[in-house]
């Protein structure tokens, strides 16, 4: 009885360790996965409002929901952010790229 305890906090201890290794663990990687996944999305973003700009079309938020076939939900939480980093401003419901944002794109 003793040996199936001791081998279960084994295994717990194990696998908590694989959870959360610093650097290592799949927290880790999860948490850099996201990060790319959304650096790639402002990226993205970025070059649809980069074309609209040379074409002299005024982007919006639902130009991007059809070019990137993200929600609106998911478009609107990006615009913010990308508002937050100063890559883009909103003039009502067009969408700018600023200096940064076009280096960036």
């Amino acid at each position: 009885m003793a040996l199936t305890w001791l081998f279960l906090f084994i295994v717990v201890a194990i696998t908590l360790a694989m959870l959360s290794w610093p650097d290592k663990g799949l927290a880790a990687r999860w948490k850099r996965w996201r990060a790319a996944a959304e650096r790639e999305m402002v990226e993205d973003a970025l070059k649809v409002l980069l074309d609209h700009q040379s074409e002299t079309v005024a982007a919006s938020p639902d130009a991007l929901v059809a070019h990137l076939g993200l929600s609106e939900a998911t478009v609107l939480r990006l615009v913010t952010r990308m508002e937050a980093q100063g890559l883009v401003q909103t003039r009502g419901n067009e969408l700018a790229l600023t200096a940064e944002g076009e280096q960036w794109a």
